[in-house]
């Protein structure tokens, strides 16, 4: 029996322990301060948004992503069938390879030249008409096989740049990322028939948001490009900070209003398209700080330690009963 009211007890502690810790917990949850700030409707928009399509017609031959799928720069994506382009290719790849015709052309062409040193010589040592008329055969010949040669090397330099052409036309059969990112949507399978400029792939990249405000003219005097904001998402207990990057230069004179721009690193998993809360000083109060007021979470197990709250809720220290 002894032992049965001892468990009591100890589960009745631990029952006021963990509401101790609850009431805690509670308590610190960290508290912005709005004092001195404007708050602006905010929407937030992926720092890189893109429909990707070929630029040529075909048939697809194989998808490589699927939604959801993280790539990186450069990766192919989506393939087309491009068996009868790899068919020229490898013929035009034979061709250079092979250079007999060069090679006969060349011994052709020293051939000639033996011979018309040769006739040279004879028409020298004797000239008569017949000697004369070898001298010209022998000229024309030699002639015949430089003209030869430069067809046969204009022929292979055709060649090389076909191969050229097909070699740049061979990376239009693979779909490529432009961008790190995550697949958002693929609306084609293997089989399928595309026509060059539809888009079939959209790739995202939202570890940085960008986020557009439109301001009164007023409150944007005392902004700058790389000052600090404060951005209150949902979800979200504490406001996030951001960078102003951009200041639109011209004013809508309808609403008296200026865009501008904030990035924020996503290391909150902002969605993209979501409507979010802009906190930017008043113009009135320019020393209005975009700091969250940093509360102390303080879990404690004993009932006489004391836990710190946010200075919005306690500016001392209050003891949990």
């Amino acid at each position: 029996m002894r032992i049965t009211n001892q468990k009591r007890c100890l589960m009745s502690c631990q029952q006021s322990l963990n509401l101790r810790m609850l009431f805690a917990f509670t308590l610190a949850m960290p508290a912005f301060a709005s004092n001195g700030m404007d708050t602006f409707d905010a929407i937030t928009q992926a720092n890189y948004d893109a429909e990707l399509a070929f630029t040529i017609p075909g048939r697809i031959s194989s998808v490589l992503v699927k939604p959801g799928s993280t790539v990186k720069a450069g990766q192919v994506l989506v393939e087309l069938d491009h068996e009868a382009h790899t068919h020229l290719l490898n013929i035009s790849k034979l061709k250079l390879n092979n250079n007999t015709d060069e090679q006969i052309a060349t011994q052709r062409l020293l051939l000639a030249i033996l011979e018309e040193e040769d006739a040279n010589q004879q028409y020298t040592n004797r000239a008569t008409n017949n000697n004369k008329q070898k001298k010209t055969k022998t000229q024309i010949h030699r002639k015949l096989a430089e003209l030869e040669l430069a067809r046969v090397k204009e022929h292979r330099l055709m060649e090389e740049q076909n191969l050229e052409r097909l070699l740049a036309h061979q990376a239009r059969y693979k779909l490529r990322a432009e961008h790190d990112g995550t697949i958002e949507t693929v609306t084609v399978s293997t089989g399928t028939h595309i026509k060059p400029g539809k888009p079939i792939v959209r790739l995202v990249n939202h570890q940085t948001i960008q986020i557009y405000a439109t301001i009164p003219t007023e409150k944007t005097r005392q902004l700058k490009t790389g000052n600090t904001t404060l951005i209150q998402a949902p979800g979200q207990h504490q406001p996030i900070h951001g960078r102003i990057v951009h200041i639109s230069k011209t004013i809508d004179h309808a609403t008296d209003t200026r865009h501008i721009q904030v990035q924020v690193k996503n290391n909150h998993g902002l969605l993209v398209g979501s409507h979010v809360k802009l906190l930017l000083p008043s113009p009135h109060d320019p020393t209005a700080s975009t700091k969250p007021q940093a509360g102390l979470i303080a879990i404690t197990s004993n009932a006489n330690q004391q836990v710190e709250l946010p200075a919005t809720q306690n500016a001392g220290h209050r003891k949990v009963q």
